[in-house]
């Protein structure tokens, strides 16, 4: 994030259209801030390879458990998206359809974890702006445990 200073008719005037853009934020100092300026949409994609609970098929017989005062792993997929305009999300999530619609700047979507592939494209105004396809599929039997999360960016 960017700190704004500027003499007091010049920073009114930018925290207005700042503000009208939602893209300003005041911190519990008191500071303004300002996040990046969004040139391109971007989205991000992240979930696990299986569910937390799945059991593996390999004979693994040690398996990970989440550390005391840590938070219990979430199943889910999330699309994070940092749109320049309104647009309409599509995605695939564990083989099925999912459709929403998002406004300019950051917005986040969770759906549950489910088998089968995920992607994620952005569309606006009937053209695709931004895709993603995750290269993980989530299975319900894996054959060794991976609790770790995976992300993927159409980002360059």
């Amino acid at each position: 994030m960017t700190s704004l200073t500027a003499d007091a008719p010049t920073l009114a005037a930018s925290l207005a259209e700042l503000a009208a853009s939602k893209s300003i934020y005041r911190l519990a100092d008191g500071r303004v801030v300002v996040s990046p300026l969004i040139v391109r949409d971007t989205v991000y994609l992240t979930h696990r390879t299986q569910p937390a609970a799945a059991k593996p098929m390999g004979g693994q017989t040690k398996l990970m458990a989440p550390r005391s005062g840590t938070s219990t792993p979430r199943d889910s997929v999330e699309i994070l998206s940092f749109l320049t305009g309104a647009a309409t999300v599509n995605a695939i999530v564990g083989g099925t359809a999912k459709t929403y619609q998002v406004r300019a700047g950051l917005q986040a979507q969770l759906y549950p974890l489910a088998n089968g592939t995920n992607k994620v494209s952005v569309v606006r105004s009937g053209t695709t702006t931004a895709t993603v396809t995750s290269p993980w599929t989530v299975v319900a039997a894996p054959v060794v445990q991976d609790l770790q999360y995976h992300a993927v960016s159409s980002g360059r």
